[in-house]
């Protein structure tokens, strides 16, 4: 049986929580998955960090670093129960105050529960955040981890790399886990009735009303208020990481503003197309908002569209799920030169069983 510290290197293209179960599963069989995660969310409490700072927001960063994390390693559930810990929504603004002084005096009793040394980097990271935030900043409904991480990116001279490679040994996280790009940009969306809507909680319609027609563009700006398209150029150390990966996945989660979105920055298509290994499209199983009327089929020419390549050569889905919103067309996806993957995978809610969804990605890079 393989070791997990010899397992595959799936590279997976995502953000937000979907596939968060099934990336706790897949740690238990590879620890060298591969996540390129969007920094561009702009709601709730990560609009405030984004807003005191100038920079990407790291809320889907944690996210995916507990959920590799190490689970067994000594001390590391009371880190998990600090940096899960969010501050209450119900405004006492004196009361936040006093809870976040006790965490950066390290008298928290989360805190003292630390091992010296995980006490000792957090403390650095949480001192780094008060340090430098603006007086009036709004604790409401913040996460603890996200607050350390704007101090490890604070510390680390206004990079992201750094803060993560630290909050990554904190966490033991086992695999690795890279913002798609550095750059503080947003997410932008022409939808089919002419709409522009600039901000990814608009287009996913967590801070406003849901979308009411199909999206048609996707593209990056410096600016909630807008502005020209923007492209930045991955960095050495993505492209070695899609270089490096034995297969690439298109998982479950909002297709827009946690998969496409990682296809944005200059030179990702040209990557991945060169990359020689299986790449997978894995359609949500319920319906997705930000898919309105699409296709499976449609899915994978918009990504392709996106990617300016031909990126995807595999679908996996289940076959017996008669709940798909669009149900799988095996001759279509065959006249796009597309293999039919056909596996297990959706629970009785309706929604993508982690293990088996991890089990199947695992047998696809035979």
């Amino acid at each position: 049986m393989q070791q997990p510290e010899s397992g595959p290197r799936i590279l997976f293209l995502s953000g937000g929580t979907a596939l968060r179960e099934t990336v706790r599963w897949l740690k238990y069989e590879t620890w060298n998955s591969i996540h390129l995660i969007t920094p561009f969310d702009s709601g709730g409490s990560s609009a405030r960090l984004r807003d005191a700072f100038g920079m990407p927001s790291v809320g889907d960063l944690r996210n995916r670093m507990i959920a590799l994390g190490d689970e067994w390693q000594a001390g590391n559930r009371e880190v998990f129960t600090l940096v899960n810990h969010r501050f209450p929504a119900d405004g006492e603004r004196e009361r936040d105050l006093r809870e976040l002084s006790g965490l950066v005096s390290g008298e928290d009793p989360r805190v003292a529960a630390l091992l010296p040394e995980a006490r000792d980097t957090f403390l650095e990271c949480i001192r780094a955040f008060d340090a430098a935030r603006p007086r009036d900043f709004d604790l409401r409904e913040a996460k603890v981890g996200n607050l350390a991480l704007a101090g490890g990116y604070l510390l680390a001279g206004r990079k992201l790399e750094p803060a993560i490679e630290r909050f990554s040994e904190l966490t033991a996280v086992r695999g690795v886990v890279r913002p798609v790009v550095e750059a503080n940009l947003h997410l932008a969306a022409e939808l089919e009735d002419g709409t522009t809507l600039i901000g990814q909680h608009l287009i996913t319609g967590r801070d406003g009303p849901p979308i009411t027609s199909p999206i048609r563009d996707l593209w990056l700006v410096d600016s909630l208020q807008g502005g020209a398209r923007c492209a930045p150029a991955l960095s050495k150390s993505v492209l070695e990481l899609i270089a490096s990966a034995d297969l690439i996945v298109y998982p479950i989660g909002s297709f827009y503003t946690s998969v496409c979105c990682n296809l944005l920055p200059a030179g990702m298509g040209e990557a991945l197309w060169k990359s020689p290994v299986r790449h997978v499209y894995v359609p949500n199983p319920l319906p997705d908002p930000e898919q309105r009327g699409m296709t499976i089929a449609g899915a994978v020419e918009t990504i392709e569209r996106l990617a300016g390549h031909d990126t995807v050569d595999t679908v996996l889905y289940d076959p017996t799920w008669i709940g798909y919103p669009s149900l799988p067309d095996p001759d279509a996806l065959r006249d796009l030169d597309l293999d039919c993957a056909e596996r297990d995978l959706v629970a009785e809610d309706g929604r993508a069983d982690p293990e088996r969804l991890a089990l199947a990605l695992l047998e696809l890079c035979d």
